[in-house]
């Protein structure tokens, strides 16, 4: 997933198939564990110095991170809405109930 020299200061599990992943060139990396690969990547934050954690809501909607510059920063957790865009489409799938 990563180059070399890219620090990890920080991992949260989410739901055993994917996770959060912190590291010191300012990046917080979704990665799907099952097919092993980044599936979004939040910026802006500062973290270049410091072991900043983060944190993601408890219904995983929001990630948040705090900045060496004293800003927070909570990002949209777009798995969340890829899921609710993914059952939306669903109901343009034609089926025998439309023809």
């Amino acid at each position: 997933f990563f180059s070399k020299g890219r620090r990890v200061v920080d991992i949260k599990f989410i739901c055993n198939r994917e996770a959060l992943v912190t590291t010191a060139d300012s990046r917080i990396r979704y990665i799907d564990l099952k097919k092993s690969e980044q599936r979004f990547k939040y910026k802006g934050h500062t973290n270049k110095t410091m072991n900043i954690r983060t944190s993601i809501s408890g219904d995983l909607d929001l990630i948040m991170s705090a900045s060496e510059d004293g800003k927070i920063f909570i990002w949209k957790n777009m798995q969340q809405e890829e899921k609710e865009f993914d059952t939306s489409s669903k109901k343009n799938n034609r089926s025998d109930e439309y023809e």
